[in-house]
């Protein structure tokens, strides 16, 4: 009687089972950070809009600060709310953003950009914001040509 070597049909296809099983949770997981981090652009977006529109008050100034895992809002120096962030995800801009007495006649002033990174799935999208006109939009950005920018902004947060 002649021996084989190798892998009955049986084995492979149980180890293949449990592959896919391992597989279909680790995917599943990498989606929930890709939710999550979709859900804080659009948050993000949003808060800022949102005290745009409020800055056209000239007795208040509305600011948006960021640190390491969350961004406060503020209005006159005092914190009104703390928004808490996934460990993963990172918001990159000047520090502070800061309205006062915003018009809406003229050419959009004061404008800037922010990044928000998540660094399990690499996804990097910059959040352009002009207050003049309100506009606040955002689209995605390739992390491997900017990886030593954004690198450099995630090691000075505090």
């Amino acid at each position: 009687m002649k021996k084989y070597k190798g892998f009955t049909c049986v084995e492979l296809v149980v180890a293949i089972s449990i592959l896919a099983v391992v597989m279909s949770l680790s995917i599943v997981k990498l989606n929930s950070y890709g939710l999550t981090f979709d859900a804080t652009v659009v948050k993000l977006k949003t808060d800022i809009r949102r005290i745009i529109a409020k800055a056209e008050d000239d007795y208040h100034s509305y600011s948006v600060s960021f640190y390491k895992g969350y961004y406060t809002i503020g209005r006159d120096n005092k914190r009104l709310s703390k928004i808490v962030l996934d460990e993963h995800t990172y918001v990159l801009g000047s520090g502070k953003l800061e309205f006062r007495g915003i018009k809406r006649m003229g050419a959009p002033g004061r404008g800037g950009s922010i990044y928000v990174f998540n660094d399990i799935t690499k996804k990097l999208e910059r959040i352009t914001y002009m207050p003049a006109s309100g506009r606040v939009t955002s689209y995605e950005d390739n992390y491997y040509t900017k990886k030593d920018i954004i690198d450099g902004k995630i090691s000075r947060l505090r």
